[in-house]
């Protein structure tokens, strides 16, 4: 290998500065009388060379000290997304028993730890509503229209039921109609 194909190795990222000039050092610089050779030869000589060996070692546990610590980091994803889930569903069994401050709070937390956990925002608004907290609700509710996209009968429903409870009823009521126009054929909304 050119050493400048090490340097330029080294230069593009520093961490690898050292690996490659070891490399560079390490493999034979005849790549003829390699070709020559054969492979086993080169191999051969390749563990002849000083520090040839002790380059492999090190660069073989740093190998897998990495991987040991993106198995820990999907490990820690893992849990935590299994937290969050056992959170969610926790807030679902609260408010369906009308314990809306316990849900509200495990909810709440739930948005913190997930924020694309549409489900758990669409819930907390529907709570955030029921505890006479509209602003906060039409927040949420909003949050999942505009910036998720969510186009769902349900979140389109309860925005306009927050808008409403905070005294903007021309625009609940544009909200609705829109709502009703473009799901004409989801059943529960006309109640």
């Amino acid at each position: 290998i050119p050493r400048s194909a090490c340097e330029s190795v080294a230069s593009a990222c520093p961490v690898l500065d050292n690996v490659a000039v070891m490399l560079w050092i390490v493999i034979p610089q005849d790549p003829a009388g390699a070709a020559r050779g054969g492979v086993l030869d080169w191999l051969v000589d390749l563990a002849t060379q000083p520090g040839a060996v002790e380059t492999l070692v090190a660069i073989a546990i740093l190998s897998g000290f990495g991987l040991a610590f993106r198995s820990t980091l999907r490990w820690v994803e893992t849990v935590r997304s299994r937290s969050a889930i056992e959170d969610y569903l926790l807030g679902v069994e609260q408010a369906l028993s009308l314990d809306l401050q316990s849900a509200r709070e495990r909810l709440e937390r739930v948005t913190q730890q997930d924020p694309d956990n549409q489900y758990a925002r669409l819930l907390l608004g529907k709570v955030l509503l029921e505890l006479g907290e509209p602003a906060q609700a039409h927040q949420q509710h909003s949050l999942l229209q505009h910036s998720f996209a969510v186009a769902s009968p349900e979140n389109e429903l309860q925005l306009a039921r927050a808008l409403l409870a905070t005294g903007r009823a021309q625009e609940a009521a544009t909200t609705a109609d829109a709502a009703l126009a473009r799901h004409k054929d989801h059943a529960g909304l006309t109640e």
